[in-house]
């Protein structure tokens, strides 16, 4: 205080550079600490990268009230759908979008991501808005007053996520007396909307824009100015082994190309020019095709799961009715003359959509009878076999059979069955106990089935197995009345 000299410190006789071994000592911890923190990183990353191996299917549970997801011809569609799909391409894992059944079992869900969040039980992939459309023609308007003016008592649908938006509870104070009904999980009454059915439909823009490019006469009148994020939860186990990778690839892939086209095609810039490459002919938004109503009918009357019918259908001849082949398969199911004949309909009628429908469902009833299948036998691996038959003959899937049941071989599984159908085309391979003709068709054979198998297993993920549809009577059947 009084300006004099500080003392110096006491000095350590026996260790007089103490002070600067402390100081060093802690930049030497300090530095082994960030090793080991970086270290712990790498080794993480590492396992990360491998914690999905290439091949493997990634399961996602698509909630119900998600946004930006839409079913297009029994497939789902969006921006975060093909976000996933374009992690999992990179990495060589298969990814699965399956429904929301309750999330058991699932390590993520594809859904809206709370205001207020824990970090480890969700991971944010973007954010998105609410939009109002209407029929092609109407002025947009700006706020949410002018909106619930133009609404009105008008008869307004809009999608299951929107409910849980502040937008929402402000529409709901400025329209107390007007019924706002909730669509069902990826089936906005689109179609609705262009008859009159509908007034005004509140979905996510991405979905407008898929609407709008794939059915056309419909505009977006309004914006909603919050911003929902959308993102994957987590299941009670928390974050699972793969979302720290996803999330490296994700800050990556924001600044390609790739990302910026994808952005532009479900903001509504981009979605019209693609839309015919991914979205094939007869195909509806909500459903599978313009024929779901008769697949419906069809396989409620014939005690069948109308979406097979739809995936074959798909596969023979994407849902063309009148449509024959070079061999002279008729229709959107393929069925040959003799075939119809044999099930006592007249070749003649095969061009009537619900005759052709119908006779392929029995001729698949009929193959499962003739191939003696046990009850016991695994779904998967009957519903393939049979599917064989369908595509081949009964006596060739049954003579693979034969063939592997004499060589010890388990002749229900698939893989065996499609194995020996391959050999009997092979003119290098001999059973001279079993009787049987060759073969050439295996290739085509073993396409189809795991064409129409895959197909069947998308349609039953996205599109409810009710029929919504009541079946007719079997005497009503146009096949039924042919057998008379």
């Amino acid at each position: 205080p009084n300006g004099a000299a500080r003392p110096a410190p006491p000095v350590n006789p026996d260790n007089p550079n103490r002070g600067m071994n402390r100081k060093r000592n802690w930049w030497w911890g300090a530095l082994l600490v960030l090793l080991c923190g970086w270290s712990c990183e790498t080794d993480r990353g590492a396992s990360r990268a491998h914690a999905v191996s290439a091949g493997d299917s990634l399961r996602v549970v698509v909630a119900a009230d998600a946004p930006a997801d839409l079913v297009i011809g029994g497939e789902r569609y969006g921006y975060y759908c093909d976000l996933l799909r374009a992690y999992c391409d990179s990495t060589g894992v298969v990814l699965s979008l399956v429904r929301d059944a309750g999330g058991s079992g699932a390590e993520a869900s594809l859904r809206t991501v709370p205001s207020v969040r824990r970090r480890r039980k969700y991971m944010t992939l973007g954010a998105t808005h609410y939009v109002v459309l209407a029929a092609a023609g109407e002025q947009p308007v700006t706020s949410m007053h002018d909106l619930a003016q133009r609404i009105g008592d008008g008869r307004v649908w809009l999608a299951a996520g929107f409910q849980h938006t502040r937008s929402y509870d402000q529409l709901r104070d400025l329209l107390p007396a007007t019924e706002l009904c909730v669509a069902a999980d990826g089936a906005e009454p689109f179609g609705d909307l262009l008859t009159g059915a509908v007034d005004y439909l509140i979905c996510e823009q991405g979905e407008a824009a898929m609407a709008d490019a794939l059915l056309g006469g419909m505009v977006t009148i309004h914006a909603f100015p919050e911003e929902v994020r959308i993102g994957l939860g987590y299941g009670p186990e928390g974050r699972p082994a793969w979302a720290s990778d996803l999330h490296a690839w994700l800050a990556e892939w924001r600044k390609t190309d790739d990302a910026r086209r994808l952005r532009a095609r479900y903001a509504g810039d981009g979605f019209a020019a693609c839309v015919a490459d991914i979205v094939p002919p007869c195909r509806v938004v909500g459903g599978i095709s313009v024929w779901d109503e008769l697949f419906r009918r069809v396989g409620a009357r014939e005690a069948m799961d109308w979406r097979l019918l739809a995936a074959i259908a798909y596969h023979e001849s994407h849902f063309r009715a009148g449509v024959r082949s070079g061999a002279g398969a008729v229709g959107m199911m393929q069925i040959m003359p003799v075939t119809a004949r044999h099930l006592g309909i007249g070749a003649s009628q095969l061009f009537d959509p619900e005759t052709n429908v119908t006779a392929a469902a029995r001729l698949l009833e009929e193959i499962e009878a003739q191939l003696a299948l046990a009850d016991s036998m695994d779904a998967e691996e009957k519903l393939r076999i049979v599917l064989a038959a369908y595509n081949s003959g009964v006596g060739t899937v049954r003579n693979a059979r034969r063939l592997a049941e004499a060589e010890g071989s388990d002749a229900d599984l698939w893989e065996t069955v499609a194995d020996y159908l391959a050999l009997m085309g092979d003119r290098t391979y001999r059973n001279d106990s079993i009787p049987y003709r060759r073969f050439r068709g295996s290739s085509e054979t073993l396409a189809f089935v795991e064409d129409v198998a895959e197909r069947y297993a998308i349609y039953c993920s996205n599109v409810a197995p009710a029929p919504d549809v009541p079946p007719s009577g079997p005497d009503d059947s146009p096949a039924a009345d042919a057998a008379d």
